[in-house]
């Protein structure tokens, strides 16, 4: 008996257990950066967050351990109305954006437009004029969706980005075709050429991205 008495107090210490939901509060709202307190382990990085009582639901996504009991958060939505004080439970998950599956997606639009602009008879280029207004009139709205957040207002933008960059893809594919296309770009250009359609289908990946995080927000 003694001795199993001594081999215990002998023994290591366990690891302490992971914070399940633990709760802390909130200590600074700058915008789209927040700052939590945890009185007990901090949640891990990259872990969500979801404040309380709080319609539309915000999730808060870990961006860095700030001491010993404070965690910096990223506001994956608006920030009006976030107070000091205002409680914050730890998911023990990190934000799940299915990836994958915009790239899948990119790549068959891609694809597709890339077929079209070679099939078509209709020449694209002719609209790069009206494609740099549109370009300017997202830009703005882009603007408005950050002073305004919502998940309609982002579903609408992204989803004009996606349409704005597909058109820019063929045109940008065409151009480099030439052929008896109004606006070309010269073999000798074709650096200007590789970085423009990879600019579109950044752009592109990068707007689907926001779409299917948007459809798959909970």
């Amino acid at each position: 008996m003694l001795r199993g008495t001594r081999q215990s107090r002998n023994a290591p210490a366990a690891a302490a257990p992971a914070a399940a939901g633990s709760t802390g509060q909130i200590t600074a709202v700058i915008g789209a950066v927040v700052d939590v307190q945890f009185d007990g382990e901090l949640p891990p990085i990259l872990n969500a967050l979801e404040v309380k009582n709080r319609e539309p639901r915000l999730i808060l996504e870990v961006a860095q351990h700030l001491g010993e009991n404070t965690v910096r958060t990223i506001a994956m939505d608006g920030t009006e109305g976030l107070v000091r004080g205002q409680k914050v439970t730890d998911t023990n998950s990190p934000i799940k954006i299915p990836v994958l599956m915009a790239v899948g997606i990119c790549t068959v639009v891609c694809l597709a437009l890339t077929m079209f602009a070679f099939q078509t008879k209709y020449d694209f280029t002719m609209l790069n004029g009206i494609l740099f207004v549109c370009l300017i009139v997202l830009m703005v709205f882009g603007l408005f969706a950050m002073i305004f957040p919502g998940k309609v207002i982002s579903l609408v933008y992204a989803s004009l980005g996606a349409l704005l960059f597909s058109v820019y893809l063929v045109v940008d594919t065409q151009m480099m075709m030439g052929g008896k296309h109004k606006y070309t770009i010269s073999p000798e250009e074709y650096i200007f050429a590789a970085l423009n359609l990879y600019l579109d289908i950044i752009n592109l990946f990068l707007y689907i991205l926001q779409i299917v995080a948007a459809a798959n927000r909970n």
